[in-house]
């Protein structure tokens, strides 16, 4: 069963256009951490987020790989950098619970 990380990224005012597109860039970095089998992430386009502007989406196979994915060097420096433009993050771990597509005939 596979385990999907959630990240809303709400941020400052004060975060200029090109260091959220720098941020957004050094989001792939994200993808040489072992764990990490899939990631994706963009900026919000509709008004129904509550102020929250970028999602991030990371795919893990365990909920240890999600321990393993948060003390990584890597996801540790991006969350440092992360921090210093975020006005807010919220998080949110679970089980992808779906039930796999039947397949054709």
């Amino acid at each position: 069963m596979a385990v999907i990380h959630i990240v809303l990224i709400k941020f400052k005012p004060e975060a200029t256009t090109s260091e959220r597109q720098a941020l957004m860039t050094e989001m792939n970095t994200l993808r040489d951490i072992p764990c990490v089998r899939s990631l994706s992430f963009g900026e919000n386009f509709t008004h129904r987020s509550e102020g929250y502007t970028h999602a991030l989406v990371v795919g893990v196979e365990t909920k240890d790989d999600v321990v393993a994915y948060m003390i990584h060097p890597i996801h540790q420096a991006f969350s440092a950098k992360l921090a210093t433009f975020a006005e807010s993050r919220l998080a949110v771990d679970f089980e992808d619970q779906a039930i796999p597509a039947a397949a054709s005939i």
